[in-house]
């Protein structure tokens, strides 16, 4: 299905601020607007209500919706699930078996299309990588040793992970963004090239999805068929600790970046986070 240019939508004349940016805001939301409270997985017009209160208070290019964060709590707290992942001990049964659970798939996807349909801005959805999702599958079946997942195996798997994303198919959102940052526990399964992801590519062009990339080193950008990131279309990462400070600045966009993105702590003060959004506002 078609999807929103996010070039277009990130360029300056769709923006309110010299510089767009895109603000990773759930955890900053959870702590001021519900009181650190659990994030309402389970209750979509809830979590829904949440990121339009955030997305009041940051005026985000985009909203961040972090599919995978529904699915770590569901790793969590469904003992069903925790089992069917632990059936095999084999590295690699516990994310095919997650893959190809039918209720975490409809569920995240129908989560997803009440996020999407509710936004009020273009909608990025960010989910592990297959690298890193299969780490997390792997130790949420009980096994602590994530480096045992090699990169062949990774690309092995990508065909399980591209057959997941076919459950959102029928969701309106902007971009993809894949996570490929490892927040352990432990050791992380063996690094790759995204570019051998040849079926999450395939699933991506067959619905003119866009892909962005978040990589194991930090950067961001978007995600071309080969794996490699526009040099044109490059996020400068604004570090968390640019809110804890009033004394920080922002810096001047680099050759090759061309929108801001970052993630706003749970600890960020409210008054502070203000005073560095209204610096980012004027800036270029």
């Amino acid at each position: 299905m078609p999807t929103t240019d996010l070039t277009a939508m990130l360029s300056p004349a769709a923006s309110t601020r010299p510089t767009p940016a895109v603000f990773d805001s759930l955890d900053y939301a959870q702590a001021v607007l519900i009181q650190g409270r659990e994030v309402p997985w389970e209750n979509p017009l809830e979590l829904a209500s949440l990121l339009d209160q955030a997305q009041s208070l940051m005026h985000s290019n985009a909203i961040v919706f972090d599919l995978g964060g529904f699915v770590a709590h569901r790793l969590k707290t469904d003992l069903r699930l925790r089992q069917r992942l632990a059936e095999r001990s084999r590295p690699g049964y516990a994310f095919k078996a997650m893959a190809g659970d039918d209720a975490l798939r409809d569920d995240a996807a129908e989560l997803a299309s009440i996020i999407a349909k509710t936004a009020g801005a273009p909608l990025i959805i960010r989910l592990p990588s297959p690298r890193v999702w299969l780490g997390v599958a792997h130790q949420a079946a009980g096994h602590d040793d994530a480096a045992v997942l090699t990169a062949e195996m990774v690309e092995n798997y990508a065909a399980y992970y591209a057959n997941w994303l076919h459950g959102l198919e029928t969701v309106p959102f902007a971009a993809l963004l894949i996570d490929d940052r490892w927040q352990g526990p432990g050791d992380a399964p063996e690094s790759g090239d995204p570019h051998r992801w040849t079926p999450v590519f395939n699933v991506a062009d067959h619905n003119r999805w866009l892909l962005l990339l978040h990589d194991h080193d930090g950067g961001l950008g978007l995600l071309t068929a080969d794996g490699t990131a526009e040099e044109s279309a490059r996020a400068q990462v604004v570090a968390d600790a640019y809110w804890a400070s009033p004394d920080a600045q922002p810096d001047r966009l680099a050759d090759g970046e061309s929108f801001r993105f970052s993630h706003v702590p749970v600890d960020a003060v409210p008054e502070t986070v203000l005073a560095q959004l209204a610096k980012l506002d004027g800036s270029v």
